[in-house]
């Protein structure tokens, strides 16, 4: 990811910061709750602590725009993460 980067590397996967994104559009979380995904360090050691500031430039380059229909849905939605990537979907009854 920091191929051809002059600046400080990255510190947080593409994929992780998707899986932000996401659930803040979903939930509509203000951008210092997410800084509560802190807790994920206890489960992931590795995982560096994030900054609001920092991931609220990431999520903004994001395009969130198809997860925009499911925030008015009123059936559940299961968000997988793994190493190909996030998947989001409706849990049909």
């Amino acid at each position: 990811m920091d191929e051809g980067r002059v600046s400080r590397p990255f510190k947080l996967t593409d994929g992780y910061v998707k899986f932000i994104g996401i659930v803040r559009c979903l939930f509509s979380m203000p951008y210092r709750q997410i800084e509560g995904f802190r807790a994920l360090n206890r489960l992931i050691p590795k995982l560096p602590p994030i900054d609001y500031s920092w991931v609220r430039r990431c999520i903004l380059g994001l395009d969130l725009n198809p997860y925009n229909s499911l925030r008015d849905s009123s059936e559940p939605i299961t968000i997988a993460v793994d190493s190909s990537g996030v998947s989001i979907h409706k849990c049909s009854g």
